[in-house]
């Protein structure tokens, strides 16, 4: 039986005292690959962002056709990819939260400066990222979960799930609450114009109505607005760019989002610890992922999407519609995980795995290059193309990024220890500059 190359235990020793980044012999070599795979897989999720307006995650046939090949391109996007490569990646990081406190206190006795310092770097980082590049930013979201998350990473598997399942329920029970509020709010507004009387308590229900509903269903001065900002230069971008960043960041994430990527990390927390993440659970294991993942979660996906595409993107229907992809993507991306890992343990496709285990290993410096493509693509002081591209299109785009990281980052570690960004951030986490050119090259993917 088959496991995935993982790290040695790297034992506390007199001649090993100081923190150093992972070494190439100390990496779980499934986790690079899979966190490459998500990676990539963010990309489909992330570039309709750039692409439309940033309602079309409410209703996506809000602009451009949604209609023929393009309903299949957004439909195969909702299905596989939607939450489901966020909730590996969150996962991942999860998981690494564990290697990286375990080897810091094996060689050191200590970890939680080191570990302050390293998030600390990659919230500063996400907030560069947020307001100069692309307000759609992960980093901030994940730096600020991880401080958090830190605090549970010794406990035991079992009750890193039991935890975890109470924080992922956070989303569905916001949902219902929203539902609950704009379906009264919506009656009470009707009534109000149909000249009925309503009780005082419904009131203020009905005067917000309009205000409120707009975060969701756009009035046409706020598409105007968000498309002169969005097909204007750099600086007229800018002003949009920090209200988006800082509502979702400070916002949106803590009082919508929070729970579910917190909940997703102790989960990856304990896949590491159960071994799932490092190759020691049997083939038998990973097939029942498969089977679970897949034959589960994506009927409920399907019977949410067929309920919202049926409303013609209701609103209201929405916020119900919206749980059947929450739960059904964590199924879904328990099958990716354990297809993946059939696939390595079979040693098929090495080409491609290799591949993107490079990826993986460069996940910082491809994950911005996404933002920087994407943004001189699709803004106005780049080719301009926002609104411009059909879904269809949209996928074609996201294949050439993908064919050219896959290309890019083996090439680019064949003759450097880390991704640039990679090796900024150890550079700042340790506080010295860390060697980055191989004394030797190693020997390009074929």
């Amino acid at each position: 039986m088959s496991t995935f190359p993982a790290a040695a235990a790297t034992p506390m020793t007199p001649d090993a005292p100081h923190p150093a980044p992972v070494r190439a012999t100390e990496r779980i070599a499934f986790i690079d690959t899979l966190r490459g795979f998500a990676l990539l897989g963010i990309l489909p999720m992330n570039i309709p962002i750039f692409a439309f307006y940033s309602f079309q995650f409410f209703n996506p046939s809000i602009q451009n056709s949604l209609e023929g090949p393009n309903f299949f391109a957004w439909l195969f996007g909702h299905f596989f990819f939607e939450f489901k490569m966020m909730t590996i990646f969150s996962a991942l990081f999860g998981a690494g939260i564990v290697i990286f406190t375990t080897r810091a206190t094996q060689k050191t006795g200590r970890c939680a400066g080191l570990f302050y310092r390293r998030i600390g770097w990659l919230f500063f980082f996400g907030l560069i990222h947020a307001y100069l590049i692309w307000e759609g930013d992960i980093l901030v979201v994940y730096a600020m979960t991880a401080a958090v998350a830190f605090l549970f990473r010794k406990l035991r598997p079992l009750w890193l799930i039991l935890i975890a399942c109470v924080a992922i329920m956070h989303m569905p029970l916001f949902n219902a609450m929203t539902y609950w509020y704009f379906s009264t709010a919506q009656t009470a507004y009707e009534a109000v114009q149909a000249g009925q009387e309503i009780p005082d308590w419904q009131q203020s229900f009905a005067d917000s109505y309009t205000e409120s509903i707009s975060q969701f269903s756009p009035t046409e001065e706020a598409l105007a607005e968000e498309r002169a900002a969005f097909k204007g230069g750099y600086f007229d971008l800018l002003p949009h760019r920090a209200t988006f960043a800082a509502m979702w960041q400070f916002f949106q994430f803590p009082l919508m989002f929070f729970g579910r990527v917190f909940g997703v990390m102790l989960l990856g927390m304990a896949a590491l610890k159960l071994g799932v993440f490092t190759g020691s659970r049997s083939s038998r294991f990973y097939a029942w992922m498969v089977a679970i993942g897949y034959l589960l979660g994506l009927p409920i996906i399907g019977i949410g999407a067929k309920i919202w595409i049926a409303s013609e993107f209701d609103v209201l229907t929405f916020f119900v519609t919206a749980n059947a992809n929450y739960f059904g993507s964590l199924l879904v991306a328990a099958g990716h995980v354990g297809l993946l890992a059939l696939v390595v343990k079979a040693g098929a496709l090495g080409w491609l795995t290799s591949r993107l285990a490079s990826v993986g290993q460069m996940a910082f410096t491809n994950y911005i290059a996404h933002s920087v493509i994407c943004a001189t693509l699709f803004y106005g002081y780049g080719f301009g193309l926002w609104g411009e591209v059909s879904r269809v299109g949209l996928w074609g785009i996201v294949v050439l990024i993908w064919t050219a990281q896959l290309l890019w980052s083996p090439w680019w570690l064949a003759r450097y220890r880390f991704g640039p960004l990679e090796w900024l951030w150890r550079s700042l986490t340790y506080w010295k500059p860390q060697p980055i050119r191989r004394t030797a090259p190693l020997p390009t993917v074929a």
